[in-house]
Order: structure tokens, then C-alpha cells, then sequence
């Protein structure tokens, strides 16, 4: 069984079973699930015809690898991304996209994908290659943000970038040599917000196709901010001047 197809934990479990039940092709759970809110999911499970297994926690802790499984573990079918291209539609003066490049670290994108998603982002851009994949684990970590934001990878970003502006989609990118602070940026209208890849930061040629490059001043003795606290300060400036 391939631990990408494993989620565990209640959060994880519920956020499944609500999103996206076709996904789910079984669960485990303990003996003695005596939580009302674990027997709430074995219900909904049995209700949606997904085949349920009482194990002891042994059993529960080798699917899981990890104590913290809160006496249920889920088999899901590998993540499906969206087509990129139906991600940008409709697009509208509220949208927000986030273009992801080279992103390494899969807590980093779990912690993105839940930042954006918190932030009402229309839909979130991976490259094919060179970056981390969605997986069980992302889904575990975003805390059930995955269920609620499309994702769409795709093979070029640059081109990609020519055609979001094409439809009228700024892109801002985050660039520690740019001489823009990000509070004097305009962030009206439709945007994609840029972050980079955590060590070497947005590509050059993706710097170059952006519409506008924008610095968070670092006023202590560490050069730059963690990937997803940079991305979660550009998009709620997007969400204050668009609600503004």
C-alpha cells in the first residue's frame, strides 16, 4: 500500500468524507472507537458504503507510522490535480491566484496550500517538475485546506504567467532585491501572487515576465522570511486593498 494513498486523524478523515468521497476506498479503525465523533465518521462511512475495519491500535499504528492517528486511518486514491486552464475560470476583480515555483519541502506546501485557501485563493500553480507533489502527507498537514482549493500543475510557468496576463491577471512576485516594499504595490483587481523555491527564490525569467517585484524589509539579522510567511503576507495585502 503506498503511504501517499494514507491519511489518519480526524480532521484528515471528516475533510475526506465531506470534499470527496469518491476518493475514499476504506478506512481502519479501532476496537473500541467509543468518541462520539469517531463513531459520527464510522456512520457516514458505513452510510456512503466504504468498508470499514476494526483493528486494535497495533494494527492502526503501522498504517499510520505515527501515534497521533486518533483511532482512524483512511485509504484515499492518489490526488487528482485540476485542469489549470478550468482553474481560470471565471475570472473576476476579486480573483487570487498562487504560482508556486520549485517549492521543495512538502510542510511548506501543506502550510501554503492552508494559507492560500484561508485567504479565498481562486486556485494554486505547480510546475510538472522540480517540486513537491501533493500527497497524503499534504493533505495531513494542510489540516483539510487541500479539500477546499483546486490545484493545477503545469509544464511551462513562464508561459503560464504570459497567459493568466493575457486574461487580465497581474502577477506580483516576491523578490528580496526589489526596491518595492510590498505595501507600496497596488494589489486591485485580478493577481497572481509568485513565491519561490525556499533557498534560491523565483527564477530569474519569472521575475522578468511578472508585472511588478516587491521586498518584505527584514529589519533583524536573518536575510529573508520562511516561503509561506512571505506568500501569507502578499495575499492578505491582496485580500485588504480588495476589500478596501
Amino acid at each position: 500500500m503506498a503511504r501517499e494513498n494514507i491519511l489518519f486523524g480526524f480532521h484528515a478523515a471528516e475533510e475526506a468524507l465531506k470534499k470527496d468521497v469518491r476518493r475514499v476506498n476504506q478506512i481502519w479503525t479501532s476496537r473500541a472507537h467509543s468518541s462520539s465523533r469517531l463513531q459520527r465518521l464510522i456512520r457516514t462511512a458505513r452510510e456512503q458504503k466504504i468498508p470499514v475495519h476494526i483493528v486494535d491500535s497495533k494494527a492502526l499504528f503501522r498504517l499510520a507510522e505515527n501515534p497521533r492517528h486518533q483511532d482512524i486511518v483512511v485509504e484515499v486514491s492518489p490526488y487528482e490535480y485540476q485542469d489549470a486552464a478550468s482553474i481560470l475560470e471565471p475570472v473576476t476583480d476579486e480573483s487570487i491566484f498562487c504560482i508556486l515555483d520549485e517549492i521543495q519541502d512538502t510542510t511548506n506546501l501543506a502550510s501554503l496550500i492552508r494559507t492560500a485557501e484561508g485567504a479565498g485563493v481562486q486556485g494554486i500553480f505547480l510546475p510538472d517538475r522540480r517540486s513537491a507533489a501533493v500527497t497524503s502527507t499534504t493533505a495531513r498537514l494542510s489540516a483539510g485546506a487541500l479539500e477546499h482549493i483546486k490545484i493545477g500543475r503545469v509544464t511551462n510557468l513562464a508561459q503560464w504567467i504570459e497567459r493568466m496576463q493575457q486574461k487580465g491577471i497581474r502577477v506580483i512576485c516576491a523578490d528580496s532585491s526589489a526596491t518595492m516594499a510590498w505595501y507600496e504595490a497596488d494589489f486591485s483587481g485580478p493577481i497572481a501572487i509568485l513565491v519561490g523555491n525556499e533557498f534560491k527564490g523565483v527564477r530569474r525569467l519569472l521575475k522578468d515576465k511578472s508585472d511588478e517585484l516587491v521586498r518584505i524589509p527584514m529589519l533583524g539579522k536573518v536575510a529573508s522570511l520562511n516561503v509561506n510567511v512571505a506568500a501569507a503576507i502578499l495575499l492578505y495585502e491582496a485580500v485588504r486593498q480588495h476589500r478596501k
